[in-house]
């Protein structure tokens, strides 16, 4: 089990990466209107607070690294028991529904470009994820 928790953890943080990359280069040529460090902030900062500031951009980086090991850990263990192209399922389940309880509409999905952007930013989360997921237990063998 310990195995599996190291293995998602690090595979997450490493698709997180990749994910955060994705969406800091589109959001700086001006793709998309907001990032997920963003809406991390805004989901834990109180109403009000400015969410482009550096600390609130630290805690938007933290609350996603966090979140990234946890999804990591269980992406490995859906991945051994579905195979499901999980960055798919997290936009859907986690962007399309769960975030819009914590992220006002607005600042979430401004625009459809946004929206693109961030399917391609899990997609990237997904595939990194499960790929440094695989590398990691073929060198643990």
């Amino acid at each position: 089990m310990q195995d599996t928790i190291y293995t998602g953890a690090i595979a997450g943080i490493s698709g997180g990466l990749v994910k955060l990359t994705v969406g800091l280069s589109l959001y700086v040529i001006g793709v998309a209107e907001t990032t997920i460090l963003h809406q991390a902030a805004f989901a834990f900062l109180p109403e009000g607070a400015a969410i482009n500031s550096a600390p609130a951009l630290v805690i938007g980086l933290v609350v996603h690294s966090v979140l990234a090991a946890l999804l990591g850990v269980i992406g490995v263990y859906i991945l051994r028991l579905t195979g499901l192209l999980y960055g798919g399922l997290l936009w859907v389940v986690v962007y399309g529904d769960l975030a819009a309880h914590l992220v006002p509409l607005r600042l979430l999905r401004p625009d459809l470009a946004t929206v693109v952007t961030m399917l391609f930013n899990h997609l990237a989360f997904g595939l990194t994820t499960f790929y440094a997921a695989g590398r990691l237990r073929a060198a643990a063998a």
